[in-house]
């Protein structure tokens, strides 16, 4: 007889499912280093560069944006590891709610692999830290910059870092089209 406890929680379920998408996204990286090296017998370190940027881009938006609470994203890891105050690891199960929310968006971006897409966010803001609200929307477009954002929120936090004049207005739609 299983309980609720047994149940994995959305987040949960959500995050394992996209670090199993982060690990293909990663043996893909490793499968682009390789087929340089079977191409032109080396890769230089710019190509490493060039094709680890969005991953190190993320791991750094990351760590930045997680500073505050003494937790940071392993680079050297295959998979998404997280220490506290650089030594006891964090499952990902244990971070916040907020946390939690805040990873699922950014992996997200990331294993879009900057194609163009919409992204449609509904109240991000909840449990998130107003400091990771503020830079949501910028820290998004460095991952990807070709996403459009669709987001419904009740925090002027997320825009602002300058995005206040591409806000429009429930009502003001509603008024628009005349209901």
């Amino acid at each position: 007889v299983s309980s609720d406890l047994d149940k994995e929680s959305v987040l949960n379920a959500h995050l394992r499912r996209l670090q199993e998408m982060y690990a293909y996204y990663l043996s893909d990286l490793a499968k682009q280093i390789s087929d340089k090296v079977t191409l032109e017998g080396s890769v230089s370190k710019e190509q490493m560069n060039a094709i680890n940027h969005d991953r190190d881009e993320f791991i750094h938006i990351i760590n930045d944006m997680f500073k505050e609470t003494g937790k940071g994203l392993l680079e050297s890891e295959s998979s998404l590891v997280f220490v506290k105050d650089g030594e006891r690891k964090i499952q990902l199960n244990n971070l916040s709610a907020g946390e939690k929310q805040l990873l699922i968006i950014l992996l997200t971006a990331l294993l879009e692999k900057r194609q163009e897409y919409i992204m449609i966010l509904d109240e991000p803001e909840i449990s998130m830290h107003i400091d990771m609200q503020y830079a949501l929307i910028d820290n998004l477009l460095k991952l990807n910059p070709n996403v459009q954002l669709i987001i419904s929120t009740h925090s002027p936090s997320i825009f602002g870092s300058g995005w206040g004049d591409k806000v429009v207005y429930a009502e003001d739609l509603v008024k628009r089209n005349g209901r």
